[in-house]
C-alpha cells in the first residue's frame, strides 16, 4: 500500500516493487514479452502496428521519455534509500502512518508522488504504440508485421535506430537483425 486508502490494481495493493518492476504476467520468465493487454494478441485489429519507418520516427521522443524515466527511477531508488535510513529498513510498501514523525511522513509523500508520476509517464510511452519491456534498461518494443505475422520491433535505450526484431513469444535473447530479405518482408 502506498497510503491509507491507496489505489489498488486488480484488488491488490500497489507495492513499490510492483510499481518499479517491468510489466510481466505472473509466473512468466524474465524475457517473455507481454503486452499491457494480452487479449490484444488474439484481436490483431486492435493492435497499433507500425512500420519500421514509423517506429524509427518515434525514437527521438521515446528516447527522451526513457531518459527522463531512468533518471526518475534512480531518484526514487535514492528516496527509498533515504527513507530506509530514517525508518531502519528498506520498505517494500510505503504507508503513511499517523504516528510517523513529520520528516518521515514528508518523505513518504514524496516517494508516493514520484512513483505515481513515474507510472503515468510509462503510460505516455504506451500511448505512442510502444510496449515497455524493461524499465531498468529502457527496453521497448513496437508491434509490426513480417510475412503477415505480428512481431515486435525491438529497441533499447541508447540505440540510434531499430535494428532488430523478435517473435511475440520470444524476448530480448530472441532478437534477430533487420537486414536483407527481412527488411523487404517487413509490414506485409
Amino acid at each position: 500500500m502506498l497510503r491509507a486508502g491507496a489505489r489498488q490494481h486488480r484488488g491488490r495493493p500497489l507495492t513499490l516493487l510492483w510499481l518499479l518492476a517491468p510489466r510481466r504476467r505472473a509466473g512468466e520468465g524474465r524475457n517473455v514479452p507481454v503486452p499491457r493487454n494480452p487479449t490484444l494478441l488474439n484481436d490483431k485489429s486492435k493492435l497499433r502496428i507500425l512500420t519500421l519507418e514509423e517506429a524509427n520516427a518515434l525514437l527521438p521522443e521515446i528516447s527522451a521519455l526513457v531518459a527522463v524515466q531512468l533518471e526518475r527511477r534512480a531518484a526514487i531508488e535514492r528516496q527509498l534509500s533515504e527513507l530506509a535510513k530514517e525508518v531502519g529498513a528498506a520498505p517494500e510498501t510505503v504507508v503513511e502512518h499517523p504516528g510517523d514523525p513529520p520528516a518521515v511522513r514528508m518523505m513518504k509523500r514524496e516517494v508516493i508522488a514520484a512513483v505515481h508520476t513515474y507510472q503515468a509517464t510509462w503510460n505516455e510511452l504506451e500511448a505512442h504504440g510502444a510496449v515497455l519491456k524493461d524499465a531498468r534498461t529502457g527496453l521497448v518494443d513496437f508491434y509490426s508485421r513480417i510475412d503477415g505475422r505480428v512481431v515486435f520491433l525491438c529497441w533499447r535505450f541508447g540505440e540510434s535506430t531499430i535494428t532488430h526484431y523478435h517473435e511475440i513469444d520470444a524476448g530480448y535473447s530472441g532478437r534477430r537483425p533487420l537486414e536483407g530479405q527481412v527488411k523487404n518482408r517487413l509490414y506485409n
